[in-house]
């Protein structure tokens, strides 16, 4: 009997989805972390990031004046520097090279959960958009903090990116529930785009 077609015990499927988050959070981890090395791989790098980041936080508490911090020698010399012009291309590089990476592992999960039948044909859309979210979110708020240190950046400047003096109280959860709504929605819209494909491809199939 051909035992992939055999249905799935809840708890067995419960611990194989638990595995399959785990391994989505640490591959999504481990190219953020590479991500950000590659973009500022030295002091120097980060040094000039933090900078322009102090100079930008500046220019946004101050509505009126602010600009005029843009126009700076010392602001112009940070960006025009090497390593800035180098860490821009790489981030354009890096994020291009990371949208192909995610929408193949979006695509080879759902494919293996609906080929494998661990969820039923009409449930493997939400199967994968739920592993695939919950994944990526536990791998945003665990590299936050390794995130920082690679960019040169305080961990409270990282988590409130330009708007620095708002609480952390309002910022965290606030931006914890856009990025999550933000990771979802991406998800079910490459999901439904891969499990169009997938059905009809496998249109001549009868799925239990």
């Amino acid at each position: 009997m051909d035992t992939m077609h055999q249905p799935i015990h809840k708890e067995s499927r419960t611990r194989l989805y638990l595995k399959i988050a785990t391994i989505l959070s640490a591959i999504s981890i481990a190219l953020s972390l590479l991500f950000i090395y590659v973009t500022y791989p030295t002091a120097a790098h980060r040094d000039v990031s933090s900078k322009m980041r102090a100079i930008e936080s500046n220019a946004f508490k101050d509505i009126d004046n602010g600009y005029k911090l843009y126009e700076t020698k010392e602001y112009k010399n940070l960006a025009n520097s090497s390593e800035n012009s180098y860490s821009t291309i790489a981030t354009i590089i890096t994020l291009i090279v990371s949208i192909v990476i995610s929408i193949t592992i979006i695509g080879y999960v759902f494919n293996y959960i609906r080929k494998n039948h661990i969820a039923k044909h009409n449930n493997a859309r939400h199967a994968s958009v739920m592993l695939l979210t919950i994944s990526e979110v536990v791998a945003m708020v665990v590299s936050a903090y390794p995130t920082a240190l690679l960019t040169g950046l305080t961990f409270e400047e990282s988590i409130t990116g330009p708007f620095v003096g708002l609480p952390l109280a309002l910022i965290i959860p606030a931006g914890l529930l856009f990025s999550t709504l933000f990771i979802f929605v991406i998800n079910y819209v490459i999901v439904r785009i891969f499990e169009h494909f997938y059905n009809k491809k496998n249109s001549f199939v009868v799925e239990q």
